[in-house]
Formats: structure tokens, C-alpha cells, sequence
């Protein structure tokens, strides 16, 4: 029996039975296509060289590297570090040995990436024995939310999709009707490593499953964590016979700082979840058999509470979120799903209505993505005709580079001199700053291309006081191109 209060909140004859059917496909496709309309302008530009994004050149880099441009993983890197796993770097390079550009590889690997999750929520939300329809609901919706609250990652070349769909396909094992067996945990097990050699940051789901079965069966529990443990140390093995001591030294040594502005962007980011948690809430607590969609909901409050904890660290970004994204709308197409098919819990009108409220944040902001996308498309031959001008410079200059925006070195054909990142980390740890104001008061290199707006965004610049103003007092613009990037050479004398 539905509950008074959900009840009294959107009566039951509140819309005619011909509307309660029309109203879930009619709002599923305004969905749909307002989402279309506001990916085509990244997609358009998935083949252009322009980039919105610090890490596109930074892990084209290391692609190269991986396919031999380069030791991957070195104790010797000074002026760069590495603190992803490798699997990633792999992938990107065998693509770009197809697209002769890493970058692009990249790209189209997270496309195909974000779409392979969308189809795995689909999937998993049906394997709970929710209606397909539902699956591809919590599909669309899942799609609309990334796009519109997340687009800085949509179409960009970064890892983070990449793992977050092979993480989510070691969930399939431990989901459906069939009896939960010793060789579909130790599979999953498994798959969940290989995720972690993709992009380490991604502990809720993994961490579910162990409470989960810590909660549901002993030996399951005990099956997981030997087959956790055992997949991790082989994956060890496996890393420190390819890269030795290095790949532990650069993965587990590199050193964030904290930054308590980026807890609070990232704690803002979280209110696009308040309907997707609240409409979750609302109709979990009218079901019985909870205990089966157990892990999912442990997965999405994990999500949401371990991708607040990770913006403490500078340079963590949005995609910190996902998981609480890909959990919260698992959950509701579990939740409205698995009340339609059983018929408990809300009925049919009051189950449209909650998905006009899922919808609802999505249309607040709709307008104004969507011009965004026309703005790019509009602006698109422009926009790339000034990128190619800056590359051309820097391919041509004489002389050392220093980019910022890695992606532009890369595509001029520079080697990889400075990660701003990861070495501003060092110099806010402890590295002495000297070598590197020298080179900049002595002029040395023959350019170096800024990100002003970086300052803006994180409370802080890549790199500590005072190198932002040094960098600025010594030279001076030359061009600057669309997204804000400066291309600045050494003033005279």
C-alpha cells in the first residue's frame, strides 16, 4: 500500500489514465532530444584541435608514451609526474595508432565510454526486475544529467569514463535472479581491479559490494575479499614487473595539497542530486525486499559522501561526482521500476509525476545549454582557426615552450617540459622554487602559453605565488584565443 504522504502529494486522479500513459514517453523524449541538442556542439568539435580541459594534452602525453614514446612511469620525472595507472594510456595509444592523434583517441574512447555506461544502467536497472522501460529511462535520464550538469567531460580525452564503465560492468556478476556464486564474485572481483588500473579514484562501488555481502552472506564476504586481494596483488605484480619500483614510487608518493574552496565548489555541484536523492528516498521507503537493491543504495550514498571527501585534494574536479550520478539514477529506475512491475508503491500517475520531477532540473537549465551548443557550433571555424594560429607559433618558436594548456605543445609537436599541476604541487610542498623563477627572469623559454581563467575558478593558480605575476611581469600577450588561453613571449630586453 502507497503511503499517505507520498499520496498527498500528487493524488492519484490527479491526471487521466490517458495522460498517466502519455505523459512517461512524451517526457522521456523532450529529455532525449534537449540532451541531443545540447552535446552537439562538443561532439561537433570532437575531431577539432581546441580543448577546454588541462589534463587532454596531459594524458595524450602519456599516451604517446605508452606506445613508446617514453618511460611511462620514472623516478627520474622531475619537471612532470604520472599518478594515473597505466590501462587507460594503453587503450588511447592503440586508438590513436588508428586516429594519428591521441587526443582524439582519447576523445572517442570516453564517448564510447559514457554511452557504455548508460547502457550498463539500463541493463542493471532491468537485471533488478524493473521493466525495461525503466532501464531506459534511468538511461536517458543518466545522459541528461551528464551532459547538461557535467559537459566540461563530455566528449573530452579523460579516463574517468572509461573506468567508471568497467567498474559498473563488474556490478553485472552480482546483479539479477540467478544464485550468487563463488566464480561470478571472484569475476567481478576482478573486473572491479581492472577498473582500478583505468582510474584509481573510484572506491564506492567496490566498497558497497564488501558491505553488501558483509551484511548478506559470510562466505560471499569471504570469497570477495580473498578474490579482492588476490586480483590486487596479481595486478602488483604485474605493474612492478612492467614499470619496477617507479609506477608505486609516482602513484602512491604524489602529494595534494588541500583546497577547501574546491570542497565547497564540489559541495555546491551536489544540489543537481537533491531530486534524483529525493525522489530515490521517497519511493524506497514504501518497498519491501530493500535488502535486495541494498548495494545500490550503498553505492549511491558512497557516491555521494566519498565524492564530497575527494574535492578536499586541489586538482580534483567534477568527475569526483560520477559515481553518485551513476548510483542516484540506478536507483531511482530501480526504485519507479520495480513499483510498477509489482504494483506496490506509487501508482502509475504518481510514478509520472516523479519523473517530471527528475526531469525538472534538467529543464531549468536546458535553455541556456542549448544556446551554448549553438554558440559553439556558430563559432566553431573561428574558434579553431585562432587555435591553429597559437599551435602554429609554438611549433614554430625558438626555443623551449611552456604550456599550461599541455594539449597545445602536444599538438605543436613540443615535448612535454612542464606539468604546471603537478609540479606546483611540489612547490607547495616543499620544492625549492628557485631553478624555475630563474628560468622565467632569465627568459628562457621562447613561449609559454597561460590559462588566466584557471586562477578564477580554483581560488589558486596551477602554480603557487609568485609565478603567476612573475610569468606575467616578464612576458607579455602575444594572442589570446578562445576559452581565455594566452600565448605570451618574453618582453624585450
Amino acid at each position: 500500500m502507497y503511503s499517505v504522504s507520498v499520496a498527498s502529494l500528487i493524488p492519484a486522479r490527479s491526471l487521466p489514465r490517458a495522460g498517466e500513459n502519455l505523459l512517461f514517453p512524451v517526457l522521456l523524449a523532450l529529455c532525449a532530444i534537449v540532451t541531443a541538442l545540447a552535446a552537439a556542439g562538443p561532439l561537433a568539435g570532437l575531431f577539432d584541435r581546441t580543448s577546454i580541459d588541462y589534463g587532454e594534452g596531459w594524458n595524450a602525453y602519456w599516451a604517446a608514451a605508452a606506445m613508446g614514446a617514453g618511460p611511462l612511469y620514472s623516478k627520474a620525472h622531475i619537471l612532470v609526474a604520472n599518478n594515473y595507472p597505466p590501462l587507460s594510456f594503453y587503450v588511447n595509444g592503440l586508438v590513436g595508432l588508428i586516429t594519428g592523434d591521441d587526443v582524439i583517441a582519447g576523445r572517442l574512447v570516453a564517448t564510447a565510454s559514457t554511452l557504455a555506461v548508460a547502457g550498463l544502467i539500463a541493463v542493471i536497472v532491468r537485471r533488478t526486475g524493473a521493466p525495461w522501460r525503466w532501464g531506459i529511462a534511468a538511461a536517458i535520464l543518466f545522459l541528461g544529467y551528464d551532459i547538461l550538469y557535467f559537459s566540461q567531460f563530455l566528449a573530452v580525452n579523460n579516463p574517468q569514463w572509461l573506468g567508471q564503465a568497467v567498474m559498473l560492468a563488474g556490478l553485472l556478476p552480482l546483479i539479477g535472479p540467478r544464485a550468487l556464486t563463488g566464480r561470478r564474485i571472484v569475476v567481478a572481483a576482478g573486473i572491479m581491479i581492472l577498473a582500478g588500473l583505468v582510474k584509481h579514484n573510484q572506491f564506492a562501488l567496490p566498497l558497497a559490494v564488501t558491505l553488501w555481502l558483509l551484511a548478506r552472506d559470510r562466505r560471499a564476504f569471504g570469497i570477495w575479499i580473498a578474490a579482492g586481494i588476490g586480483w590486487a596483488a596479481l595486478a602488483g605484480l604485474l605493474l612492478y614487473a612492467c614499470y619496477g619500483s617507479a609506477v608505486f614510487v609516482e602513484l602512491l608518493q604524489f602529494k595534494r595539497t588541500t583546497n577547501i574552496v574546491n570542497f565547497v565548489s564540489g559541495l555546491r555541484k551536489m544540489g543537481c542530486f537533491a531530486a534524483l536523492t529525493g525522489v530515490a528516498l521517497l519511493v524506497l521507503r514504501t518497498m519491501r525486499g530493500g535488502r535486495r537493491v541494498l548495494p545500490l543504495i550503498l553505492y549511491a550514498v558512497l557516491g555521494l559522501v566519498l565524492g564530497a571527501l575527494q574535492r578536499l585534494g586541489s586538482g580534483v574536479y567534477i568527475n569526483a561526482h560520477f559515481d553518485a550520478l551513476i548510483g542516484l539514477t540506478i536507483l531511482c529506475g530501480v526504485a519507479l521500476g520495480r513499483a510498477a512491475r509489482r504494483n506496490v508503491g506509487p501508482d502509475r500517475a504518481t510514478r509520472s509525476a516523479l519523473l517530471l520531477v527528475l526531469v525538472a532540473p534538467l529543464a531549468l537549465i536546458a535553455s541556456s545549454h542549448v544556446g551554448r551548443s549553438f554558440r559553439q557550433l556558430r563559432e566553431r571555424p573561428d574558434r579553431t582557426a585562432a587555435w591553429e594560429s597559437m599551435i602554429a607559433d609554438v611549433h614554430n618558436a625558438h626555443g623551449p615552450v611552456l604550456c599550461e594548456v599541455p594539449v597545445v605543445c602536444y599538438w605543436a609537436g613540443r615535448p612535454f617540459s612542464l606539468d604546471f599541476f603537478a609540479y606546483g604541487q611540489k612547490l607547495r610542498t616543499g620544492t625549492d622554487p628557485r631553478p624555475l623563477a630563474g628560468l622565467i627572469e632569465g627568459h628562457r623559454p621562447a613561449l609559454i602559453i597561460l590559462d588566466p581563467a584557471y586562477n578564477a575558478q580554483s581560488g589558486e593558480g596551477r602554480l603557487p605565488v609568485p609565478f603567476p605575476a612573475l610569468m606575467r611581469a616578464n612576458y607579455h600577450v602575444v594572442r589570446t584565443v578562445p576559452y581565455g588561453i594566452e600565448e605570451r613571449a618574453p618582453n624585450a630586453g
